[in-house]
């Protein structure tokens, strides 16, 4: 099996990333390269001039190709139609709907949060989802994302492959609420007691299902809740933006990153927390 990585601030390419470090992911989305195994693009990018669209790749550092992004955009706006999965299990994140496509670029400008190109969703009807479910059993599942949320007064969903409208199924989601951490299994929203600090740059959100027990982190802070819910393999496609693209809970603010496991990482959660804060100077 291919080990897949994420490339750590100042940390040259050629030296273990952090998939390398923390392998098997279910899928992994980034707008930073998380493998030197990896060859492909980031992501592909439509202008608004003509609906035109191309691959936008790394630089040598494994940064995104900024340089060549704002080439191709000029003084538009630029649109993510595809966000490509770096995990080895080709589950690509696409959306044909120019309305529905979140935004990279506004009047040729990259948009960024702490200098870091990023992807901005309008809350409205923006989502991108795989074409399958992701190959995650019915055990225990850890969920990443790097994400600034600028809702103020309700759920919101950064991604998941929820069906809330079944009792059957793995129904999850990860996200925010004023105030609170969200990570829900089910009909059952659980949500941390952590505080969200809106004045940092980012979120760095993991939530970690082992056994009865879910755990939160937000950046660096910790708690956990019993759950004891049963859940099952889902048949529903993996959606950023949204719980599923049907919902109507689109979400509000930017994502650089979302990567996700069928399996519990708390054995990595020291490593992961400080390798993602070093690489987006979270906290």
């Amino acid at each position: 099996m291919i080990r897949f990585g994420v490339n750590i601030a100042n940390r040259a390419l050629g030296s273990p990333l952090f998939l390398d470090e923390v392998p098997d992911a279910a899928s992994a989305y980034s707008l930073q390269k998380l493998n030197n195994n990896y060859t492909g693009s980031a992501i592909r990018v439509r202008r608004s001039s003509d609906n035109t669209e191309q691959d936008i790749g790394f630089t040598a550092s494994g940064a995104l190709n900024t340089s060549a992004l704002t080439s191709f955009v000029g003084s538009n706006n630029g649109f993510v139609t595809k966000w490509y999965d770096q995990s080895g299990f080709s589950q690509d994140l696409s959306q044909t709907t120019g309305t529905n496509q979140p935004q990279i670029v506004s009047s040729g400008s990259v948009i960024t949060r702490n200098s870091k190109p990023t992807i901005l969703f309008d809350g409205t009807n923006d989502s991108m989802s795989t074409a399958g479910a992701l190959p995650i059993d019915n055990g225990p599942i850890t969920m990443i994302a790097v994400a600034y949320s600028t809702a103020t007064s309700t759920f919101n969903y950064i991604s998941g492959g929820a069906d809330f409208a079944t009792a059957n199924g793995f129904q999850y989601a990860l996200g925010l609420i004023p105030g609170k951490f969200l990570f829900e299994l089910k009909s059952a929203p659980s949500a941390s007691d952590i505080q969200v600090n809106k004045s940092l740059n980012h979120f760095l959100l993991v939530g970690i299902v082992q056994g009865s027990t879910q755990y939160f982190y937000i950046n660096g802070a910790s708690n956990s809740k019993t759950i004891g819910l049963p859940y099952g393999p889902s048949s529903l496609p993996f959606t950023i933006g949204a719980p599923t693209p049907a919902t109507g809970s689109f979400f509000s603010g930017e994502v650089s990153e979302v990567i996700t496991y069928g399996s519990s990482k708390l054995s990595n959660i020291s490593l992961i927390n400080s390798n993602i804060n070093s690489r987006y100077g979270i906290y």
